[in-house]
């Protein structure tokens, strides 16, 4: 939601008895903040919203958060494909091979034309020692296009 909106619904908040967050379609939680009772408008975030935080922070370098994010998503929407994905690569750059792979395996089972999470499977499978199953991987994805998979089943297969 942006700025502006957020500012838009907190002033219809604050000046209108009749209209409330919640009818037109907001969550609404009242709190205590430093200065006395202020209301505070709370919004819920969808899946795509901590996907994209996600991948904000997974740019930054923040790998750890960004899996904290991406496991949010995943808990909102547990059919999120690329959230798989994108968070496997990450538990594999931060060393957690299995978790890496069990990642890739949900992308997969989810979307079996995923050709980059056989790519990125095929990788951490290799990182783990298991270069028959990393070919395999490997060749599945190159079948369903992914080039990098191609070199790789040139190179050690």
């Amino acid at each position: 939601m942006s700025r502006r909106t957020s500012v838009s619904v907190a002033f219809l908040y604050l000046l209108s008895p009749i209209v409330s967050p919640m009818s037109i379609g907001m969550t609404s939680a009242v709190g205590i903040g430093a200065g006395g009772l202020l209301p505070q408008v709370a919004y819920a975030q969808s899946a795509e919203d901590w996907f994209k935080s996600a991948r904000a922070k997974a740019s930054s370098g923040d790998y750890e958060e960004a899996i904290d994010d991406y496991t949010k998503a995943l808990t909102i929407n547990p059919q999120f494909a690329d959230a798989y994905f994108h968070r496997g690569i990450l538990k594999g750059r931060l060393g957690d091979i299995k978790g890496a792979i069990s990642d890739a395996d949900k992308a997969i089972k989810i979307n079996p034309q995923n050709a980059m999470a056989y790519a990125s499977r095929g990788i951490a499978e290799e990182l783990g020692g298991d270069l028959q199953r990393a070919c395999a991987d490997w060749r599945k994805a190159a079948l369903l296009g992914n080039t990098y998979a191609s070199e790789m089943v040139r190179k050690q297969c």
